[in-house]
């Protein structure tokens, strides 16, 4: 509801009044579900009010029948179906138009003003080469117009001690652009010097004066030409380079004056500093310029440029034993992980080798005792087949038995009697079964008589076939002694 009432009676009214469409889920067949829902819940929410404000009953169908034209005297409320154009989108169309109509009028001007006055050697900073050019251009200006009135210590173009001498005097100013000096310092990192920056105006009075007494005395151009630290940079404000570098250094006055240090990676702008080329960050270590400028004499202007240069030189003697450090500490972690990967690679070894060992330990006693178990299985089916031979000691019977006496190593004497056709291994049998019996240690033997001397090693022969009926004494020799 867009009308605005005052009384309960007045908005139930209109409520009643108003024509519920009825639900449907399809757009455009006499709205969603979701606004009759909302009417109806607003209706029941206006029932209240209404009773209160003028005793009119709350039922819907004697409402309806009281006031059936109201509806048709109530101003129509404004739906969002059709489009509504705010001030502001008006306001912005009619800038547009503006806009345009002025790019039209203007542009024989612009065509016109471009004929006029044509682009000089020097403007324009996004065409390649320009910056340097006019760099160079600068330099020997310079170098021509404010020549140097003394000679620096050590003769013309001497270098002694890694510093820069210029050829002609004066400071060293390069012959690259703001930017690319900027870029070229950046690279430096992270050995990087300060840059210098001069920015010279050519039609102010204090400009020359300070060029040729300052910047030119003897004692401030060795000292720029023999730091290692410096980066000179000079630039004519009347040039394109020179121009956006006094919009970004914030020049209000000249001569100019600037010792900057440039840093490498991005940062957000901050007062005292500008933004250089590429991805460098410049930060303005010190900034003078104006009559205060003009007012040093040049070992004044000197101190100011020396303390600066021994601040940054600590500076860097600090970031480079930083960076000793960190190397120091990263050679000292990398020693100390391969001692680690060494450890860990003998302990593998040992670990490796022990379990070898074990393996190779546990080898042999399931060997030996593979060994043993034959042996004994051996021993075992040996003394079997020993009894099975050696039979029961028959009773004496003449012409059918003999009596033997076995000599042991010991001397101990066996006497036993045997069948008279039984064979020399039964014989063998009964001493492995005796030896068996009462844990004495041999294993392998001989038999033998002493007179006639006769070894007997043939045990397929019978007794009465060996000579040794009805009695005999062998003597039993322990092979292994």
């Amino acid at each position: 509801l867009h009308s605005r009432v005052s009384a309960g009676s007045d908005i139930e009214t209109m409520m009643q009044d108003e024509p519920v469409p009825p639900a449907t889920d399809r757009p455009g067949e006499g709205g969603a579900t979701g606004g009759a829902a909302r009417r109806q819940a607003a209706r029941s929410a206006a029932a209240v009010p209404a009773s209160r404000g003028s005793g009119i009953a709350s039922t819907a169908g004697a409402d309806t029948a009281s006031a059936p034209d109201r509806s048709r005297s109530q101003p129509q409320p404004r739906g969002s179906g059709g489009p509504s154009v705010g001030p502001t989108t008006l306001v912005g169309k009619v800038l547009l138009f503006l806009t345009i109509i002025l790019r039209i009028v203007l542009y024989p001007l612009r065509r016109v003003a471009q004929m006029l006055f044509p682009p000089k050697e020097f403007d324009g900073v996004a065409v390649p080469g320009v910056s340097d050019r006019a760099a160079g251009a600068f330099a020997s200006m310079f170098r021509r117009t404010y020549a140097l009135r003394g000679v620096v210590a050590g003769g013309r173009g001497n270098t002694e001690g890694g510093g820069r001498v210029s050829n002609d005097g004066g400071p060293p100013f390069g012959s690259t652009g703001f930017r690319s000096t900027i870029d070229a310092i950046a690279d430096a990192a992270p050995v990087s010097p300060l840059m210098l920056v001069y920015l010279h105006s050519p039609l102010h009075r204090d400009a020359g004066q300070f060029a040729e007494a300052t910047l030119c005395d003897r004692s401030v151009s060795g000292y720029l030409q023999g730091e290692d630290l410096i980066r000179c940079f000079g630039a004519s404000i009347h040039t394109a380079d020179g121009a956006q570098a006094a919009d970004l250094l914030g020049a209000g006055s000249y001569p100019y004056i600037a010792l900057l240090q440039v840093k490498g990676g991005g940062g957000s702008g901050a007062r005292g500093r500008a933004r250089g080329g590429g991805n460098a960050t410049v930060e303005m270590l010190l900034k003078m310029e104006g009559r205060a400028l003009g007012g040093l004499n040049p070992n004044q202007f000197l101190v100011y440029i020396q303390t600066c240069v021994r601040a940054h030189r600590a500076t860097l003697a600090e970031a480079e034993a930083r960076r000793l450090q960190r190397e120091e500490e990263a050679t000292l972690r990398e020693e100390q992980d391969r001692e680690y990967r060494e450890a860990l690679e003998a302990d593998r070894r040992r670990e490796a080798e022990r379990r070898a060992e074990e393996d190779r330990v546990a080898d042999e006693e399931r060997r030996r005792k593979e060994v043993e178990r034959e042996a004994e299985q051996a021993k075992a089916q040996k003394i079997e087949d020993a009894l099975m031979k050696m039979g029961e000691e028959p009773p004496h019977k003449p012409g059918q038995t003999t009596r033997l006496r076995l000599t042991l190593p010991s001397g101990k004497r066996l006497d036993r009697r045997f069948q008279s056709g039984d064979f020399v291994g039964a014989i063998r049998a009964f001493l492995v079964v005796h030896f068996h019996e009462n844990g004495i240690p041999i294993e392998n033997f001989s038999l033998s008589t002493n007179y006639p001397r006769k070894t007997y090693e043939d045990d397929g022969i019978t007794l009465q076939e060996a000579g040794l009926c009805p009695q005999a004494v062998l003597m039993v020799h322990d092979l292994d002694a």
